[in-house]
């Protein structure tokens, strides 16, 4: 019959399996590491695909063009019949004009008409200061263009107003402002708790002004936002050469899902190579 102590010492020699509780890798079974005081696997077994995921409403001006109405049938039976006004209203309301529209890194912008001196500039119901440009709405073509927000100077740069910043607190997060130029330059980070709220993880680092998250196993690494064209979805990240990166993705389909997108709508999720920076 064993004693309590005995039975004391079997429990306290049990390796912990995936879920339990440990302080260490070592309390946990062959296999498993400690992560946040628990038992889990080491590695997903994932790679980086070197691909993101991002949202596309378009590949070419024509997918811009609005769904046509249910009456397009009727209307072109109509038309066949000889019917002149049904022709017309068949041409402006089935009939997708693609020179009214631009597509842009998979986004859909209307084509503009500027002013005539008679008829406003189509670009105005965007701003007071949106006009027509080359077929298309800029908010600006020079620093006049961009009123102050508050008592906050801003200029005209790519064509959009932006902070004419006067100390750091007017610029963005890891950005600074270059008083010279009074514009907000990139700093990246000053400190670890910056890059823990960036990424949400505890084990984050700023080193030489850049966020790292350093590993020795995957679970290490949390599940985290990354941005593609005009989007934001959760991204996998595992432990690759002692850092924390994203997967990435590997299909459409494995976008679609993270998106919630079903068939059939205008706007879809692809599986894109990330660009080059």
């Amino acid at each position: 019959m064993a004693c309590s102590s005995d039975k004391t010492n079997q429990e306290a020699s049990r390796l912990s399996a995936r879920g339990e509780s440990c302080r260490t890798s070592g309390d946990c079974n062959a296999g498993l590491v400690c992560v946040r005081s628990t038992c889990s696997v080491g590695t997903y077994n994932l790679q980086p695909t070197g691909k993101q995921c991002v949202l596309v409403a378009c590949h070419e001006a024509k997918d811009c063009c609005p769904t046509p109405p249910a009456n397009c049938m009727f209307l072109q039976q109509s038309c066949e019949a000889g019917l002149t006004f049904d022709c017309q209203s068949y041409q402006t309301q089935c009939v997708c004009d693609g020179s009214k529209f631009f597509c842009e890194g998979g986004k859909c912008t209307q084509a503009c008409v500027p002013s005539d001196g008679i008829t406003t500039d189509t670009c105005r119901f965007q701003g007071p200061n949106f006009t027509c440009v080359g077929n298309k709405c800029v908010e600006c073509t020079k620093d006049a263009d961009c009123p102050m927000v508050g008592s906050v100077p801003r200029a005209c740069k790519d064509s959009k107003c932006q902070v004419k910043c006067a100390k750091d607190s007017d610029c963005d997060p890891f950005y600074r402002c270059d008083t010279t130029a009074s514009a907000c330059v990139y700093a990246g980070c000053k400190t670890n708790l910056e890059c823990i709220s960036k990424s949400g993880n505890p084990l984050a680092v700023c080193t030489n002004a850049k966020c790292d998250v350093p590993c020795q196993s995957d679970p290490e690494c949390m599940a985290v936002p990354f941005v593609g064209v005009g989007t934001v979805m959760p991204g996998i990240q595992v432990c690759v050469s002692s850092h924390c990166v994203d997967v990435g993705c590997d299909s459409d389909d494995q976008c679609r899902i993270l998106n919630h997108i079903a068939g059939g709508g205008k706007t879809t999720a692809e599986c894109q190579p990330v660009p080059a920076p």
